[in-house]
């Protein structure tokens, strides 16, 4: 119980971003007891493996050949992403990213997986803080960090928007660049809501024009909405300027 009880208290001591604290703890755990099941935890947060491979079995959760991430945390955070968690996913894999010491690899297996929960934001952000891209000069080498950096999220629904509408694909994901930087659930101080940033009154106008009954602005976290929303407005003031 003591165990338990010490390993749960780093965790919420992690909460409070005292990631100083909370690593103390786990060091002390491991200095302490390292076998068992907590022990074997509190290694994990410290971002290593187990000694003699007590506890749980290092992951292969992240399913990118070479990269060396060595928490569990990656593995359950695969399962929640699993079971459609996958905002819980993404915390998990936050707060690991937060407290281990980890190396660029590492940063790279995690903001992979980051794309593939679909939070291009943090995504984004792991190549900018961690992995050295010279943005200055663009080399092939680094090309699966630019495609992090500058992303062409749901290509389906902007690909048929884009054809439908004759608006530019690449324009389309700029916008939600600038506007909200991928944030499906981003709300400027001026209160436009979502990926490409619609204020209520233009959402609320353009949900009569396309038809959408019982539209609330809650929809526009949607990213879907959001971009049919976004691209048909943008489709009608390029219309309007001829």
């Amino acid at each position: 119980v003591k165990r338990r009880n010490l390993y749960w208290t780093a965790r919420a001591v992690s909460k409070t971003g005292d990631y100083k604290k909370s690593r103390k703890i786990y060091r002390e755990m491991v200095n302490d007891k390292p076998f068992g099941y907590y022990g074997a935890w509190a290694w994990a947060r410290l971002g290593g493996e187990p000694p003699g491979g007590v506890g749980p079995k290092k992951p292969q959760a992240h399913s990118v050949p070479g990269l060396s991430v060595r928490d569990v945390c990656i593995d359950r955070s695969r399962e929640l992403a699993q079971m459609g968690l996958t905002q819980f996913a993404v915390r998990e894999l936050s707060e690991f990213q937060r407290e281990a010491e980890l190396d660029k690899r590492d940063h790279e297996a995690i903001a992979l997986l980051y794309q593939a929960y679909g939070d291009y934001y943090r995504a984004r952000r792991t190549v900018w803080n961690y992995l050295e891209v010279d943005t200055e000069r663009f080399s092939p080498r680094d090309l699966r960090y630019w495609k992090m950096l500058y992303p062409r999220p749901y290509m389906a629904e902007v690909g048929a928007l884009a054809s439908e509408r004759k608006i530019p694909p690449n324009l389309i994901w700029s916008i939600m660049k600038q506007e909200s930087d991928f944030k499906t659930h981003a709300v400027s101080y001026a209160g436009a809501v979502g990926l490409m940033q619609l204020i209520p009154p233009t959402a609320e106008m353009m949900a009569k024009r396309l038809g959408l009954e019982d539209f609330r602005e809650s929809d526009l976290r949607s990213p879907e909405i959001n971009i049919r929303m976004g691209v048909n407005y943008l489709a009608s003031v390029a219309e309007s300027m001829g």
